[in-house]
């Protein structure tokens, strides 16, 4: 069994790599484009390093943002959702509810012209 921090990391790092290589082709497209060059396959030039670089950072902030939201980064065990009794007030509300319902239906049909 992996750490839960761990696990998590593994899978956003598996998630970035398509998104990576997807930067990496606009990138070079973008400058094919711009300096009229063909696009050279297997060389990686040091701008376009850094560009992709520099997405990878932004998404895996973004990406931490998110896991932190969900509550993923907090140390310790995590946490279970609490056991919700339904009670007799809530069966009266939904009766109420229901009948408020009901009412409003037969009042709008009452009203309705023929």
């Amino acid at each position: 069994r992996l750490p839960r921090r761990f696990a998590f990391a593994a899978m956003a790092a598996l998630q970035f790599l398509p998104a990576l290589e997807q930067d990496l082709a606009i990138i070079r497209r973008a400058r094919s484009v711009r300096t009229g060059q063909p696009l050279r396959r297997f060389m990686v030039r040091p701008g376009e390093a850094m560009a992709v670089l520099a997405s990878a950072v932004r998404r895996a902030g973004h990406s931490a943002v998110a896991l932190d939201a969900r509550g993923l980064l907090l140390p310790g065990p995590p946490s279970h959702r609490v056991q919700i009794r339904w009670h007799l007030r809530d069966t009266l509300l939904v009766a109420a509810g229901l009948t408020v319902l009901a009412l409003v239906l037969i009042t709008c049909d009452a009203l309705a012209p023929v």
